[in-house]
C-alpha cells in the first residue's frame, strides 16, 4: 500500500504536543479551568488571544473566545481592540454582593468563614 497525503490525517494515533512555554511567562496553576487560567494571567493586564493560547495551551487563538463565552456574557472580561482585559467594575460590585451577604447572613446569626 502507497502512503498518501490522507494518511497523515486519517491515521493519526498520537496527540500533537502541546506549546513549549515561555520560561519567563507567568506560572498558570494546572488546578484550575482554562478560563480559570486565563483569568488568573488578565490580572497581570491585557493580553491577546495568542498570547492567551502560549500561556494556557489552548490549540487555536479561536476557541479563547468560545472558552471565555460565560465570562464575556457576565461582564467579567472585555474584548477590546483585539486584547481581552479583565472588567475592574464587575470585581468591586462582586466584592460589594459578598459584603451585602456576608452582612445579611451575620444578621441571621450565621457564623461566616472565609476559606
Amino acid at each position: 500500500m502507497t502512503p498518501t497525503p490522507w494518511d497523515a490525517l486519517l491515521l493519526r494515533q498520537t496527540r500533537p504536543e502541546p506549546f513549549d512555554r515561555d520560561p519567563e511567562a507567568p506560572a498558570v496553576e494546572n488546578s484550575t479551568s482554562k478560563a480559570g487560567q486565563i483569568r488568573n494571567l488578565l490580572r497581570s493586564g491585557p493580553m491577546s488571544a495568542a498570547a492567551i493560547c502560549m500561556d494556557v495551551d489552548i490549540r487555536s487563538t479561536s476557541l479563547v473566545g468560545a472558552v471565555l463565552k460565560h465570562d464575556l456574557a457576565m461582564g467579567r472580561i472585555r474584548y477590546v481592540n483585539g486584547m481581552y482585559e479583565l472588567a475592574s467594575e464587575f470585581e468591586q460590585e462582586l466584592r460589594r454582593r459578598i459584603r451585602e451577604a456576608k452582612t445579611l447572613l451575620l444578621s441571621q446569626g450565621y457564623r461566616v468563614v472565609k476559606q
